[in-house]
């Protein structure tokens, strides 16, 4: 009798823990809901271009994971691929050196006959051999 007691108190508790953890969740799921309408759209815009100058562009460029705003969900999306450059010689169109967490990449203008040069980031040093 005691064991089907004990059962029957931890059933309740249960009930009980999801009646009043469920209905925030549903409220808040439908108050974003209705902050979002994938109908309306931000403006479009464009991706940052990094162009030659002098016939030279050469630029840092990073692929990593982050945080982005797509238009859409109504949430910004996390662990997404997004992107970092440093421009070293070049222009940029909006006249920043450097931008970080882009989503899409920045557009590379390069013509026939100019040099693009694409440095990578400094590769970590690799771990040491294992000592036995």
């Amino acid at each position: 009798m005691t064991r089907r007691l004990l059962v029957l108190m931890r059933l309740v508790a249960a009930i009980f823990v999801l009646a009043v953890a469920l209905p925030g969740s549903q409220a808040e799921a439908q108050e974003a809901a209705a902050k979002f309408n994938p109908a309306v759209r931000p403006e479009f815009h464009e991706p940052v271009t990094l162009a030659s100058k002098d016939g030279v562009l050469e630029v840092r460029l990073v692929a990593k994971q982050g945080t982005a705003s797509v238009d859409t969900v109504a949430k910004p999306v996390e662990n997404m691929l997004v992107f970092a450059y440093e421009l070293i010689r070049g222009t940029a169109s909006d006249g920043k050196t450097s931008g970080d967490n882009l989503y899409p990449a920045p557009t590379l203008q390069v013509f026939p006959g100019e040099t693009l040069i694409v440095v990578r980031p400094a590769d970590p040093a690799p771990s040491p051999a294992p000592t036995r």
